[in-house]
């Protein structure tokens, strides 16, 4: 069983921990350029606010090496009939704004449970997307 291969207690602590860092941000103070790059942003983090684990609506997933301008047009597009649906603005986890820079290395291997912690993963799969080479842990 998963008893031999892990520690129970430690996989309680990286939920708690996740939790104490599960982030949220909406598109209202968003431009399109904020999506242009990687580069680590404290205004970007500064707009995100934190979220409960389970109360965020889309996880959202893309590639950096895509060019923005479609990406960010998709976007919008998929906010407005969000909005249409819902009546309220998106609640999202993008990682530019909702990883705390400080602590990458860490926030990165919380990934799997900012996911589980959102509605929806919504992909933006330019032509870059499937190339991409994956993190290893």
């Amino acid at each position: 069983g998963c008893g031999d291969r892990c520690d129970v207690q430690q996989l309680a602590d990286v939920q708690q921990l996740a939790a104490c860092r599960f982030r949220s941000v909406t598109l209202e103070g968003l431009a399109e350029s904020d999506l242009a790059d990687s580069r680590p942003s404290v205004r970007l983090f500064a707009l995100s606010q934190p979220a409960l684990l389970g109360e965020v609506d889309v996880f959202l997933s893309h590639s950096w090496s895509d060019p923005c301008t479609h990406k960010w047009s998709e976007l919008q597009a998929w906010r407005r009939a969000f909005v249409r649906s819902h009546g309220r603005e998106p609640k999202l986890w993008i990682d530019k704004c909702c990883i705390d820079q400080e602590n990458l290395e860490e926030n990165l291997m919380l990934l799997p449970v900012f996911l589980a912690g959102c509605h929806t993963l919504l992909v933006l799969a330019g032509e870059t997307y499937f190339n991409r080479r994956p993190r290893r842990w």
